[in-house]
């Protein structure tokens, strides 16, 4: 059951209601399903998975890329960069057609290095499309 712009985390809903109205929970399944895919390494769902106009901001300055492909191209040329790994959600916070998912990477670079860093994306969801995933991510901060 939802108050105002607060949804009830997993788990801890009153039997016989929903914790999310029907657009939410296409944007969690449209989230969920793109964090799976990524995960997966499969390309074909992950560009099935934005809309045609999409955009992805990975963070880097003024860094953008526009168009299902060329979104596909910049996600996989980091998966590319590791030979192993996984996005593990840590948080998730669905309102409406928008959504904020925090995550940690853990995986090893083609090097054989571990690679781990920490993250959140925001995304806006247009018919079952991400139409914005906009990344956010924590800089590793020197050892000392």
């Amino acid at each position: 059951m939802g108050f105002g712009e607060y949804t009830i985390p997993a788990g801890h809903e009153m039997e016989g209601y929903s914790s999310m109205s029907t657009k939410e929970e296409t944007t969690a399944t449209t989230v969920r399903a793109l964090n799976d895919a990524l995960n997966a390494r499969d390309r074909e769902a992950t560009v099935a998975l934005f809309a045609s106009d999409g955009v992805f901001r990975p963070g880097a300055a003024g860094a953008s890329f526009a168009g299902p492909g060329a979104i596909a191209d910049a996600l996989f040329g980091f998966l590319g960069a590791h030979k192993s790994g996984q996005f593990e959600t840590l948080h998730e916070v669905f309102a409406g057609d928008e959504a904020y998912h925090e995550w940690k990477w853990v995986g090893v670079t083609n090097e054989g290095e571990p690679a781990e860093t920490h993250g959140c994306d925001y995304y806006l969801i247009r018919d079952g499309k991400v139409a914005i995933r906009s990344t956010f991510r924590k800089a590793d901060s020197p050892a000392g």
